[in-house]
């Protein structure tokens, strides 16, 4: 063995050098994701085996459109959590932008790809209160937001009476069936595009 093969210490008297890849490596392994990576494979090879038509394109399909919401409420969540703070009014701002698409297609009579454009619009501006209003105010953002659910909803059922809108154009139930590739959700698709 040269003197070139012994693995350098360093002045703890740990190994740096070559040895330090394996250390990365058992690192990862014990991360929270790679844990959740192995829970999800774990339960998914279990249902597989205990639940007939687990992985048929039906089922697939309807996973992925349930996990496209589920990624876009967890990505609007992430923003805020990783800066210490909490946003309990996702849902109602969720609301709102969808109502708001809603009224503008249905009564307005704008065209779809605009009322999406306005509602996203509204969305951001009521998010921008609520960030404007926790920076101002200086209260935690679990208060201000626990506020704001109430009144974004209050002033949603007021406006619609409650009411959904029903006459919308069939490109967005026709979005909403589409299958790529046989069991793959398009709604999936827009979700991991918008976590890139």
């Amino acid at each position: 063995m040269s003197y070139s093969d012994v693995p350098a210490k360093g002045p703890s008297g740990d190994i740096v050098g070559k040895p330090r890849r394996n250390a990365t490596e058992t690192r990862f392994y014990l991360t929270n994701e790679f844990g959740l990576i192995a829970l999800i494979v774990i339960f998914a090879l279990a249902f597989k085996f205990t639940t007939e038509g687990f992985f048929s394109a039906f089922n697939l399909f309807t996973l992925g459109r349930i996990a496209a919401v589920n990624i876009m409420i967890g990505l609007a969540m992430m923003v805020v959590v990783i800066t210490g703070g909490l946003n309990l009014a996702v849902g109602a701002i969720g609301v709102c932008a969808a109502m708001t698409c809603g009224y503008l297609i249905e009564v307005v009579g704008l065209p779809w790809p605009l009322a999406i454009l306005s509602a996203v619009a509204l969305g951001a501006l009521l998010g921008f209160i609520n960030g404007w209003t926790s920076v101002r105010t200086g209260l935690h953002s679990f208060i201000i937001t626990l506020a704001t659910m109430s009144i974004f909803f209050g002033v949603m059922i007021f406006l619609t009476r409650a009411e959904s809108y029903r006459a919308l154009p069939p490109v967005f139930a026709a979005f909403g069936r589409l299958k790529l590739l046989g069991f793959f959700s398009p709604l999936l698709l827009v979700s991991l595009l918008a976590a890139l």
